[in-house]
């Protein structure tokens, strides 16, 4: 652009509406600067779904389809390196699954049945908690049988207190 005295590459407006064509940028890119920043929305080709990063929020919103992938990591990890992850909103959980590296073994966690469920491979150890304590508060339903070097320590009616005997 020619600024009346010397050619500059520096374009200065409010306003810049693109209408058509393919665009390719290969210098860097700034938004806003240091302390200063501006939000920036990319829009997709469904009404409603974008991505925004929000300057004056700190973060960046991600707005999808439901039943649709909205983030999609292909290859590599996602990190974070500070902070909490959060599934969902207190009173509006979400389902949560993990894969092993066996087909058909997960750990899935349903928030409409807010139910934690380990499946893992016949034979092999689904949960493992080398150290710490296991309490449960409520009820303790057990099918298939218990392997451990239990004894009764106490009963009552029909709840019993087990202890560890010697193995």
């Amino acid at each position: 652009i020619y600024n009346g005295s010397a050619w500059v590459d520096v374009i200065d407006i409010d306003t810049l509406t693109v209408s058509g064509g393919n665009y390719t940028v290969t210098g860097t890119m700034t938004f806003g600067s240091s302390g200063s920043g501006v939000d920036v929305t990319f829009h997709s080709a469904t009404g409603g779904d974008y991505m925004m990063w929000d300057a004056s929020e700190e973060k960046l919103i991600l707005e999808g389809t439901n039943g649709a992938t909205v983030l999609d990591v292909t290859d590599g990890n996602v990190v974070i390196g500070d902070g909490t992850l959060t599934v969902g909103s207190d009173g509006a959980g979400e389902d949560v699954t993990f894969y092993s590296d066996t087909a058909g073994d997960s750990m899935v966690w349903d928030s409409s049945a807010e139910k934690l469920t380990i499946t893992g491979t016949d034979g092999q150890t689904a949960l493992d908690v080398p150290d710490g304590n296991v309490t449960i508060t409520d009820k303790l339903t057990v099918s298939g049988g218990v392997e451990a070097p239990l004894q009764i320590n106490a009963q009552t009616g029909t709840t019993y207190t087990f202890v560890l005997a010697d193995a």
